[in-house]
């Protein structure tokens, strides 16, 4: 075997053993045990039915859409800009790095459900800036924004499971 994929693996144990160690004090409550499991899937389904099922879908719909600009990102990397996979690496570390961002959007929206709005319509744009983009350093800006953005709409979906419906401060 590698001596260098043999490391990583020593890393990754030893990495594991830390979180495990680290929260070794950590108590999580238990679950309610009901003897009526029909009473426990309508529960759950009435709960996917309102806000926390909504917010699911516009997160699960956010980071579909990352995943598919990823793949898009390669051929127009490797064929219509001419890197390489190199280059593909710089475009996508910047979409992820971008997202560091995210928390700087706080204010495009007053309330978290024009912050979703907002932002797919921003995330949107963005997207759509990147395709005609004649070279990498031409999209480098759209897609860390695009990071960015993303995480602006992750964060707004979130909070709207505990929107109170006021503007935010």
């Amino acid at each position: 075997k590698n001596p260098a994929a043999t490391a990583v693996d020593s890393i990754a144990v030893l990495m594991m053993a830390a979180a495990g160690w680290t929260l070794r004090g950590v108590v999580l409550p238990a679950p309610r045990l009901t003897s009526d499991p029909s009473g426990a899937r309508l529960r759950f389904a009435s709960l996917l039915r309102g806000q926390v099922g909504r917010t699911i879908v516009v997160m699960s719909a956010v980071n579909f859409l990352i995943a598919l600009v990823a793949l898009a990102l390669l051929p127009l990397v490797l064929d219509l800009w001419g890197g390489t996979v190199e280059a593909y690496g710089v475009a996508t570390g910047v979409l992820g790095f971008g997202a560091l961002a995210g928390p700087l959007l706080r204010k495009l929206g007053r309330t978290d459900r024009s912050r979703v709005r907002l932002g797919m319509a921003g995330l949107g744009c963005l997207l759509a800036a990147v395709a005609p983009s004649p070279a990498l350093a031409w999209a480098v800006v759209p897609l860390a924004l695009a990071g960015a953005m993303a995480v602006h709409v992750e964060a707004a979906a979130t909070a709207l499971g505990h929107d109170d419906g006021q503007p935010a401060r």
